[in-house]
């Protein structure tokens, strides 16, 4: 693909998105971002916002479509959270389902390569999952995501639309934000948002359950190599193979913070997986990729920034 290639980022203002965003313009593509800002923020898009295009739309309504013009990809990461879809399971429909067909209508429209963010969610509950593991799905997001898989692949039998399906682990890092209006608490951000602010945590379950945990930066590298892949529709596990039980996570955050406290324990949530386990054999074989940063430089590295967005807020340090 040549510099300044024009490509489109959906939920590109997002955590996720935002870091993808800052990659495609370090590597000079002409990026448009559509998002609707509902769980996101300009912010995250501070450092490259006067070389984007950036367009507040909510991708379930299709009249986007016609607006915007052609792009030789669309990397899909809008969405309505897992951990409040149940709350809400008709708008996690409309977004994630209805607004992933939008993305493949338009696709279809300009033949534009799609690369989709799946979730790993949809195993359920297991150990080193392959992709080829049968399907458990426990949300409604679950379901809505396993549904635009299966229409993604429909696309590409009817149209010929490539594809790539990224099935994401846990993903954590810097820019990722408790959202208590959404219900939206990423188990690392939480844990060092709290701790940094001194107030209890929480940990739902026994904290054995455990976490795939994959650091954002290390994401983008996996999308980007996918647009160079031969292959019409792929699926891929982007995930480290290694479990984290919650419980230690807990722990290297209070590391991190430098602090030595207990967790309060509370039921588990709707939904909860009890084992995150992904192999990433498939990636590392087609695509060349795999995790750099290992899960205790990640939550150094994640603790540290939450602490600087804290303290550039309270306008002062942090502890």
């Amino acid at each position: 693909m040549s510099a300044r290639e024009h490509v489109i980022v959906t939920g590109g203002a997002g955590f996720v998105g935002s870091h993808l965003v800052e990659e495609l313009v370090r590597r000079r593509y002409s990026v448009t971002v559509l998002d609707d800002l509902s769980n996101s923020s300009r912010e995250n898009l501070r450092s490259v916002i006067d070389r984007v295009k950036l367009r507040v739309v909510d991708i379930s309504n299709k009249s986007w479509i016609s607006k915007t013009p052609p792009a030789s990809v669309v990397f899909h990461l809008a969405c309505h959270p897992r951990s409040f879809s149940f709350m809400n399971p008709q708008r996690d429909v409309t977004v994630n389902l209805v607004g992933s067909v939008h993305v493949l209508e338009y696709a279809r429209r300009n033949d534009s390569r799609v690369v989709f963010s799946s979730n790993s969610g949809i195993y359920g509950p297991c150990r080193l999952a392959k992709e080829n593991n049968p399907v458990s799905c426990l949300t409604p997001y679950d379901v809505d995501k396993y549904s635009t898989e299966l229409m993604m692949r429909a696309y590409n039998n009817q149209y010929g639309i490539k594809s790539t399906v990224f099935r994401f682990a846990t993903i954590y890092g810097p820019r990722q934000r408790v959202n208590e209006k959404y219900g939206w608490r990423p188990v690392v951000a939480t844990f060092a948002t709290r701790l940094l602010m001194n107030r209890p945590v929480t940990i739902f379950g026994d904290g054995l359950q455990t976490r795939d945990l994959v650091f954002v930066k290390d994401v983008p590298d996996a999308l980007l190599r996918s647009i160079h892949h031969e292959g019409d529709f792929d699926i891929f596990n982007l995930s480290t193979g290694r479990e984290t039980r919650v419980i230690d996570v807990f722990r290297m955050v209070s590391r991190s913070v430098g602090v030595k406290t207990s967790p309060r324990y509370g039921p588990p949530m709707p939904g909860e997986i009890r084992r995150m386990s992904y192999s990433n054999a498939m990636i590392r074989r087609k695509l060349g990729w795999r995790p750099t940063t290992s899960v205790e430089e990640g939550i150094r590295l994640t603790v540290e920034a939450i602490g600087k967005q804290i303290g550039e807020r309270r306008g002062g340090s942090v502890r």
